[in-house]
């Protein structure tokens, strides 16, 4: 239960910014692509993480603004779905593996996301 907490926290703060940077004046218009881009990665990725562990998960999208407790279990069908939307967005967003420091979240490794998400779509309409 400690990593579900700890992965919905980033889930929620990936949501803040997505939710709040289009407000954000003071970021600069390419700047802000990129910022879009990580969030959407780092949204991307956890929800992998707990599909990975837990399979079909809540999905929320937005910013929470006031406590719920109404939250519906989306299938990993679903999950996977909005992995898959997400890491395709941040793609179109985040600069090209030799325009970015080390450390910064790079296209190419989205790319490869992308992937892995879309061969366990693919494996598990095989299983089935």
């Amino acid at each position: 239960a400690n990593v579900w907490k700890q992965v919905y926290i980033v889930i929620s703060n990936a949501n803040v910014i997505l939710s709040r940077l289009p407000n954000a004046t003071a970021v600069p218009e390419e700047e802000a692509k990129v910022i879009r881009g990580e969030a959407l990665f780092f949204r991307g990725f956890s929800y992998r993480m707990l599909a990975n562990l837990f399979g079909g998960v809540p999905l929320i999208l937005e910013e929470v603004s006031t406590p719920r407790r109404d939250y519906v279990r989306a299938s990993r069908e679903e999950v996977y779905e909005q992995i898959r939307k997400d890491l395709e967005e941040a793609i179109t967003l985040l600069p090209d593996i030799d325009a970015v420091k080390d450390g910064k979240i790079k296209e190419k490794q989205i790319d490869e996301s992308v992937k892995r998400i879309l061969i366990l779509k693919l494996n598990r309409k095989i299983i089935k």
